[in-house]
């Protein structure tokens, strides 16, 4: 827990609340925004009742930060390396913009890139466009 803390703290994260009892729990912001990351010790959540015994599936999760230009994305990757995590791909430009992506020192995957033009990252398929086309193939259009 104590690398983690540190590895979020060396990326600018404020740390907001510890839990005074265990040390266990960790709350930091991200941003200026009301967003969180809590770290919780593996032990808190079997003592608050995480199913441990396999019945969960492991699902990939990839936390993603949108930054306001290409320095702030090498700041991040040199910052995660400073920090002890691991760069999986460094910087380099993509198509519309710049990303790196590395991993705390648990092995959380992080995506930090830098985009021209902001843009939800993941198209609805509720999203006006996609709900016309939707409507003309059931009217036959």
């Amino acid at each position: 827990m104590r690398a983690s803390e540190n590895f979020y703290s060396h990326l600018g994260f404020q740390m907001v609340t510890q839990a005074a009892d265990t040390g266990n729990v960790v709350q930091f912001t991200i941003d200026q925004t009301d967003s969180r990351l809590n770290l919780i010790a593996e032990e808190e959540m079997q003592k608050k009742g995480d199913p441990q015994d396999g019945t969960i599936t492991a699902v990939k999760t990839v936390f993603i930060l949108d930054c306001d230009d290409m320095e702030e994305v090498d700041e991040y990757s040199r910052k995660s390396i400073e920090g002890r995590g691991s760069v999986i791909t460094p910087p380099h430009v993509i198509q519309g913009g710049y990303e790196c992506d590395f991993a705390d020192p648990d092995g959380h995957h992080w995506k930090v890139l830098f985009r021209k033009r902001k843009q939800p990252l993941i198209k609805s398929f509720f999203d006006g466009q996609d709900t016309q086309a939707h409507s003309n193939k059931k009217s036959g259009k």
